[in-house]
């Protein structure tokens, strides 16, 4: 029963290691008070830009990621799984994160936003309401460690593709991702209200819920994105 812990600290160092390789840039930007723009002004210069749909689609796929998360281990543990391979689900998807981020610069030279937005609203879903449908809790381990260790990875190529697209005062970043954050919060809030009532039924339905909602939810934004933008190289 120690080996499932020895992975995961094994996992934790090395992911500790790779932390502590990092270099942060040396330079640091000062924005006078008198130059920074509101947060309404903000808002509304973003109106019509295709960010706001490109948002709620991404906060949609957070926040129920969000919303779930305090379920999957008693999930996982209502399936018969030894509470020691829990933390096996957490490190795995760390170390799934570092291997695809290697290669993510790769990929966001060769696909459009709109095939990675279309792939997206069939994974994720599909995701969910496949750990429904099986009772072995390795399998249901390894859909959760792919679902989380990819999301992490790709979170930068829509980060820089936000940027490069809607972005256009450098100055204001942090401020342009807060307005993000606070949408992927409104959509957590909602549907960890929601998802929890099903939970509170049967895990079974709670994710077979979130699976579906999300799917018709992301189908159903999907139409205001920006064709034009979407269709676009992430370069």
């Amino acid at each position: 029963m120690r080996l499932p812990f020895i992975i995961a600290l094994v996992i934790d160092i090395l992911a500790l290691l790779v932390t502590f390789s990092l270099v942060s840039p040396g330079t640091t930007k000062k924005i006078l008070a008198s130059d920074t723009k509101s947060v309404w002004h903000l808002l509304k210069l973003n109106l019509g830009t295709g960010f706001y749909p490109l948002s709620i689609f991404l906060g949609i796929i957070t926040g129920v990621g969000i919303s779930i998360g305090p379920f999957r281990d008693p999930y996982m543990l209502s399936l018969g799984v030894p509470l020691i391979w829990i933390g096996a689900v957490m490190g795995g998807s760390r170390l799934l994160w570092y291997i695809l981020s290697f290669h993510m610069y790769k990929l966001e030279k060769k696909i459009t936003m709109r095939s990675l937005i279309l792939f997206e609203i069939f994974f994720f879903p599909s995701i969910f309401i496949l750990v429904t449908q099986s009772k072995n809790y390795y399998l249901v381990g390894l859909l959760f460690v792919i679902s989380i260790g990819y999301t992490w990875s790709r979170n930068e190529i829509y980060d820089h593709y936000l940027l490069k697209t809607y972005l256009k005062d450098k100055k204001y970043k942090a401020t342009f991702f807060s307005i993000r954050s606070q949408i992927t919060l409104i959509f957590a809030g909602v549907f960890a209200y929601t998802f929890g009532y099903f939970m509170g039924i049967s895990y079974v339905l709670g994710f077979l819920f979130a699976g579906i909602g999300m799917f018709v939810s992301l189908l159903a934004i999907y139409p205001f994105l920006k064709e034009s933008q979407i269709k676009t190289i992430i370069k």
